[in-house]
């Protein structure tokens, strides 16, 4: 059987990431669910991984991926063919986070945070489509495709 030591990830830099951790007793032997155990006694034999319906709905499941997964800094999120033609993007959730990957241009392809500047609401719903600009519904804030936002009175100075 793994070690329970092993199953311990490192402190996650997200505050919240971090108390999700500590309130799951993931890696601990009494908080961690039998689906986990099972997966480090598979690994331990060398035999073939069977995941168990339970592990897609654990919540130390979940806290663990975003804590290792879904914060890091680079993150393979889709292919550069997808963004074919100047204005094509596709919406990606990733975790707790929405990006948006946008071709501005042949040679210059954008990752911006899908949120608008002034209130948070997303400036992308659809999950992919071809853009001449990026524009948040609630207050009508628009955005290039590089993510400047396009009204001179709104931009810093």
């Amino acid at each position: 059987m793994a070690d329970p030591q092993s199953l311990r990830w490192p402190a996650a830099a997200n505050p919240a990431i971090a108390a999700a951790q500590r309130n799951s007793g993931f890696g601990s032997d009494h908080g961690a669910s039998r689906p986990i155990k099972a997966i480090g006694e598979q690994l331990d034999n060398g035999s073939n991984i069977i995941a168990t319906p339970e592990l897609f709905d654990a919540y130390e499941v979940f806290a663990a991926e975003l804590a290792q997964i879904f914060t890091q800094p680079w993150l393979a999120v889709d292919h550069a063919s997808r963004l074919a033609a100047d204005g094509d993007y596709v919406r990606a959730d990733i975790g707790s986070r929405s990006v948006v990957l946008v071709r501005e241009s042949a040679d210059q392809i954008h990752a911006l945070r899908n949120a608008c500047l002034h209130a948070g609401y997303r400036v992308c719903e659809a999950e992919a489509g071809n853009a001449t600009h990026l524009y948040c519904v609630y207050h009508g804030w628009s955005y290039a495709l590089d993510g400047r936002l396009t009204d001179p009175m709104l931009q810093p100075k």
